[in-house]
């Protein structure tokens, strides 16, 4: 799982999984990140998405180059990801996002100021 500069999602996944399959089928899709620690209590994060698998030659260059850097991994070539390759790389972009904390009230982060 990596991400852009405006924290959009971007990963890797064959494409004939049913998570990829549905995603093609409804991409509105929500992400939760939840964590409880004793030092500072529950934490979510809550998402909501519209993913696609990425076919764009362009738009693959660039994500490939985001992920993988950021993974400290050498970059691949896009043949890796389109054509007879089962690998695909998909791309969520944010629509929405809340934190809740102990205080259990959502707060609304304002995605348009990432």
């Amino acid at each position: 799982l990596s991400y852009d500069d405006k924290l959009n999602i971007i990963w890797k996944s064959a494409k004939d999984t049913l998570h990829s399959r549905n995603i093609t089928a409804h991409p509105e899709v929500s992400v939760c990140v939840y964590s409880k620690t004793d030092d500072f209590g529950d934490f979510g994060l809550y998402i909501t998405a519209r993913a696609h698998e990425v076919t764009d030659e362009i738009e693959l260059k660039r994500l490939i180059d985001i992920r993988f850097t950021q993974k400290g991994k050498p970059t691949p070539g896009i043949s890796e990801f389109n054509g007879d390759s089962s690998a695909r790389l998909y791309y969520a972009e944010l629509t929405g996002m809340w934190v809740n904390d102990d205080s259990h009230e959502k707060v609304q982060i304002n995605i348009g100021e990432l």
